[in-house]
């Protein structure tokens, strides 16, 4: 028959605890995390850990590893511990809590435009922790009137009195936001027309 030949291959022995999962969520939000002991021989093995949370008032951590994030913006620390055939491991992992952005406004810059203005625009996001940031948005559009823009977000308008319709879009960890803004363009002022006409 056949000669079979046995090699005994030298188990893995550990050599760290890893935590896998998102670097970053959205407030309010809930994100699952792992943890895997990585083994010489490059193998990784599921874990059970405890999971430790430094208390934050950030965010709250479950012993299943979900982590709940507050309605606020931050950093927090996640840690897991373990112990495998005597030895403890631990391991932790930062994670950036980012605020829901809620709206989107365009700045206009000025009080009155009229025909043939040109003018930069300003777009201001508003999160839902009540905190604001000027923003580039991914996409502009002149949607009604006589205007154009440029790719630096220059408005120029036409000859057109009436108004002009732009939109807006802003995406921030898979939310968008977006705004639709209309601007009247009266005719330029004259100083005839500043100064009051009538006769004395």
């Amino acid at each position: 028959g056949e000669v079979c030949e046995i090699v005994q291959m030298a188990p893995g022995v550990p050599t760290e605890l890893e935590i896998v999962g998102p670097d970053s969520i959205l407030a309010g939000a809930t994100a699952s995390y792992q943890a895997f002991l990585v083994y010489s021989d490059g193998d990784r093995r599921s874990v059970n850990v405890e999971w430790v949370l430094p208390s934050s008032g950030l965010a709250q951590m479950a012993d299943d590893g979900t982590l709940s994030a507050g309605s606020s913006a931050g950093v927090v620390t996640i840690n897991a511990l373990c112990e495998v055939d005597g030895k403890s491991w631990r391991c932790a992992k930062e994670v950036q809590i980012v605020s829901r952005p809620v709206s989107l406004a365009i700045e206009v810059g000025k009080t009155t435009v009229c025909v043939n203005d040109k003018m930069a625009l300003g777009f201001v996001v508003t999160y839902a922790d009540g905190a604001s940031d000027a923003v580039v948005p991914e996409s502009v559009n002149v949607v009604s009137g006589d205007a154009s823009i440029t790719d630096e977000n220059i408005l120029t308008i036409g000859r057109q009195t009436g108004s002009v319709g732009l939109s807006a879009t802003y995406t921030l960890s898979g939310i968008t936001v977006s705004v639709n803004k209309e601007i009247i363009v009266r005719d330029v002022i004259n100083s005839e027309e500043a100064l009051g006409s009538g006769d004395f």
